[in-house]
């Protein structure tokens, strides 16, 4: 076990150098109350996994930034959670409208893969 003290670790370390800091060495899964008081817990984690996943998308279409992830990829972020709880929580995302899923920009009829972006001027209604 790590017994590094985090008051330790300078204020400009970089995130590897934090890594050594933390309680368990893999990443975090961020929460915001107020989505979970608003939407549930599970709706909130795959909101905020969303949005940074979104962060780091290069992809454009029709004007919006979007991140393609199946079932099975969203279950690797929330091990701890069953897929069919992942699955109802974005379909009730979907069906609210906060996030936008659309299957239309691979090619082939049997990729199950979904595209997913948020819709921010939605979220702002929670705020």
């Amino acid at each position: 076990m790590n017994e590094k003290n985090i008051t330790e670790l300078p204020i400009n370390s970089s995130i590897e150098e934090a890594q050594d800091y933390l309680l368990i060495n893999e990443p975090t899964v961020n929460l915001y109350p107020t989505l979970a008081v608003a939407l549930g817990i599970n709706e909130a984690l795959i909101l905020a996994k969303l949005d940074s996943l979104l962060e780091t998308s290069s992809v454009s279409k029709e004007g919006h930034i979007w991140c393609k992830h199946t079932y099975h990829q969203w279950h690797t972020h929330f091990p701890f959670r069953c897929k069919k709880t992942i699955e109802r929580a974005i379909r009730k995302l979907e069906k609210h409208g906060y996030i936008i899923s659309i299957t239309t920009f691979e090619n082939g009829l049997m990729d199950k893969t979904k595209w997913y972006r948020i819709d921010y001027d939605k979220m702002q209604q929670l705020a």
